[in-house]
């Protein structure tokens, strides 16, 4: 089932995915999958940063939707990301090129999903000896 190969692409894609999930209910209506985790941005010129984001999933009739939500930075506090896109920001530039690499990350992340969720790996065939 695609509940059964999320959770197997989570595995594979996540270390700890056990310890990511925030909710996981395969009998509910819909059944549902929900994991938090961090992206790291690597900047050249910057200093490394962490994008904080939730991952719901639910799955129905041999189809499945995603919500990707909650991102934020990953400090003490919580700072959304629309801080990024405000005018009054100073350095325009570079909360640009911050949203571009956020972008990135995440592409990269769904791209992996999606993929998995077309294309699993095939099962291995238990031998006889």
């Amino acid at each position: 089932t695609l509940f059964k190969r999320f959770n197997n692409w989570g595995k594979s894609f996540y270390r700890n995915y056990d310890g990511k999930i925030k909710t996981k209910k395969q009998d509910g209506k819909p059944p549902v999958v929900e994991i938090g985790s961090w992206a790291e941005l690597d900047y050249e010129t910057m200093e490394s940063q962490r994008i904080k984001y939730d991952l719901k999933v639910q799955f129905k009739d041999n189809r499945y939707r995603y919500k990707l939500h909650k991102l934020h930075m990953d400090k003490g506090y919580f700072f959304g990301l629309e801080e990024w896109i405000n005018p009054k920001q100073g350095a325009k530039e570079k909360m640009q090129e911050k949203l571009k690499t956020l972008d990135q990350k995440m592409n990269e992340i769904l791209s992996a999903m999606k993929d998995y969720m077309a294309n699993p790996p095939e099962e291995e065939k238990q031998s006889d000896w």
